[in-house]
């Protein structure tokens, strides 16, 4: 038999943990905050949440048992609402997040996916509601940071490897293209080209790495392929 810590065996003995509490949400209402924890089969356990769309979005007690990893057994974990329906699927491997995080919509329809090795995202999708078409996507893999509109059309991407930006116009035709600095990290460097549709080149952006696309160095503007005018600060 796998051996757990100590203090997870209340878990496993017990048909189920319970925790509650009134707090107050955004609106100052008051919110009972009550959530169940049920051992329902072999390494499968059962997360029922009073309440759950306030609570899941606020610091409670359902949130902090969430974000402690420290009291997770192995298996698959599935969080329903107070209705019954199953609002986030999860899996836990030697107290760490591992595999696929999925969110669901009341409809039972995806919101978001995250995809863990060792307690640490490597990619996420989020949806729009209603329809299984991704909004925004994000892969250590591809590394590629992406969005799409509700048509499925690509509307912007990052390549959070070298920074490099583009976006495009609904028509499939670009938009922008241009440099930030590579991750996380947003501030705009160098030539940022402008398009009108159809590909026209509009004007050519000069940054010196700034989050604030006002804070530019120069502009060159065109029509056709010629420079037009220049604005210089």
């Amino acid at each position: 038999m796998k051996s757990f810590p100590a203090f997870i065996f209340p878990f496993l003995f017990l048909s189920f943990y319970s925790c509650q509490t009134n707090k107050l949400n955004k609106g100052q209402l008051p919110v009972q905050d009550k959530f169940e924890f049920t051992n329902i089969g072999s390494q499968i356990f059962e997360i029922r949440v009073d309440n759950y769309d306030t609570v899941s979005y606020y610091d409670s007690p359902y949130q902090r048992f969430m974000l402690d990893n420290s009291n997770k057994p192995d298996g698959k974990f599935v969080v329903k609402d107070e209705h019954g329906r199953v609002r986030r699927t999860l899996f836990y491997k030697n107290h760490k997040r591992e595999g696929r995080d999925t969110w669901y919509y009341e409809d039972g329809q995806p919101m978001q996916e995250k995809e863990f090795v060792n307690d640490r995202y490597i990619s996420y999708k989020t949806f729009y509601p209603k329809r299984l078409m991704i909004d925004t996507e994000l892969s250590d893999t591809t590394g590629f940071l992406r969005h799409y509109d509700e048509e499925g059309n690509l509307i912007f991407e990052k390549n959070y490897l070298t920074g490099a930006y583009k976006e495009w116009y609904p028509d499939g035709s670009i938009r922008i293209t241009g440099l930030e600095c590579p991750g996380e990290c947003f501030k705009l460097t160098g030539p940022w080209s402008y398009y009108q549709k159809k590909g026209i080149l509009d004007r050519i952006v000069f940054y010196t790495e700034t989050l604030d696309v006002n804070n530019w160095d120069s502009i060159y503007h065109y029509q056709g392929n010629n420079i037009v005018s220049i604005e210089k600060k």
